[in-house]
């Protein structure tokens, strides 16, 4: 089964044309998230600074070209998955849009 997931989703990562706008990366919504945190004061700032300074250095270095985003569905779970007994399909598109290739990192 893991070999079918695989390839349904190097297909829709194919997918040409695709044309669901955009509406964040993944990367983008992780600084909001952090920001939160940080914001959030809910630890003391000395337990966090490691935490940050090793996010700050990770998004230095991670590659965001918006020429190399692909169709994603965004929400790949069991929960989402219909198998036929023959074919894999993926239900339930609502979070999908062009994002970042993960899996190839």
């Amino acid at each position: 089964m893991d070999l079918l997931v695989a390839q349904t989703l190097a297909r829709v990562h194919s997918l040409r044309g695709f044309q669901k706008p955009r509406v964040g990366s993944y990367f983008d919504a992780m600084d909001r998230l952090v920001s939160a945190f940080r914001a959030a004061n809910l630890l003391p700032p000395d337990q966090l600074d490691e935490l940050f300074r090793r996010y700050a250095d990770l998004i230095k270095v991670y590659p965001r070209n918006d020429a190399e985003l692909v169709a994603s569905h965004n929400d790949v779970k069991p929960q989402n998955m219909v198998f036929d007994g023959d074919r894999l399909w993926l239900v339930d598109w609502e979070a999908a849009f062009l994002n970042e290739l993960l899996c190839s990192r």
